[in-house]
């Protein structure tokens, strides 16, 4: 398996995986709900993890791609743009949900308050994410978004 193939299979996982420790985070600060909430920053950590990998194959796939030929380098030129962006998201969404998840560790009186922060961000995190997979969906599958089917070269018929 190689970078390209990493890339694939691990871009899914961020967007995943921050909704779900966001709804975990919202159910357990709902319920009063510790478990629910170390859950929810756990799931989130994972997702963000991902997004690391994700981001560290995407030059290689990208190199891959245009070895390849055929492929829309403004779109994946937007792809990229998109992805630098949503890694911002993930870089300030890691110390702001280690911030809320050493306060739930420590029972402080802000944890709710920031865990309420955290779900929110993380939430709005994931719709960059989801922008960066509904742009590179249109690198690869062009017959999804009303773009021209590359043909591959048929022979000559005289």
């Amino acid at each position: 398996m190689n970078p390209t193939h990493l890339h694939i299979i691990l871009v899914h996982v961020p967007v995943a995986a921050l909704l779900f420790g966001a709804l975990s985070l919202k159910i357990g600060t709902f319920w009063k709900s510790r478990p629910a909430q170390i859950l929810g920053y756990a799931t989130i950590f994972g997702g963000i993890l991902a997004a690391f990998a994700s981001g560290a194959t995407g030059e290689e796939a990208e190199e891959a791609l245009e070895a390849l030929g055929g492929f829309s380098h403004d779109l994946i030129h937007a792809h990229e743009e998109a992805a630098e962006g949503f890694m911002f998201g993930i870089w300030s969404l890691a110390a702001v949900s280690l911030i809320g998840f050493v306060l739930l560790l420590q029972n402080h009186a802000k944890a709710t308050l920031f865990a309420w922060i955290v779900l929110i961000y993380a939430s709005i995190v994931s719709i960059g994410g989801m922008r960066v997979g509904y742009l590179g969906g249109q690198i690869s599958h062009p017959e999804a978004y009303d773009q021209p089917v590359p043909q591959p070269d048929s022979p000559d018929e005289d």
